[in-house]
């Protein structure tokens, strides 16, 4: 499956059963964001998540069950840099 195609999927759930979930997700991450993420990281993401991040750059509050939610570019370099210095 697509990722654009799974998200076309939750966001239609959304749509029909919880949409006051839907305004919690973020916009698109800049294929810009994208390289400085993966240069912060000194990693290469995957296309996927490439793919999910330009459609969704995470979330702005719990979305999804149990209060899960989806951390943005800036945030998983942020919560690395905290679980480095440790």
């Amino acid at each position: 499956m697509r990722v654009s195609k799974a998200w076309q999927m939750i966001e239609d759930w959304y749509a029909a059963n919880a949409p006051n979930g839907l305004p919690g997700l973020r916009e698109g991450a800049t294929a810009h964001d994208i390289r400085n993420a993966e240069r912060d990281l000194g990693i290469e993401f995957p296309d996927e998540v490439r793919q999910s991040y330009e459609l969704h750059n995470g979330s702005k509050n719990a979305v999804f069950p149990y209060g899960y939610y989806l951390l943005s570019l800036e945030e998983i370099v942020d919560e690395r840099e905290v679980w480095c210095n440790l």
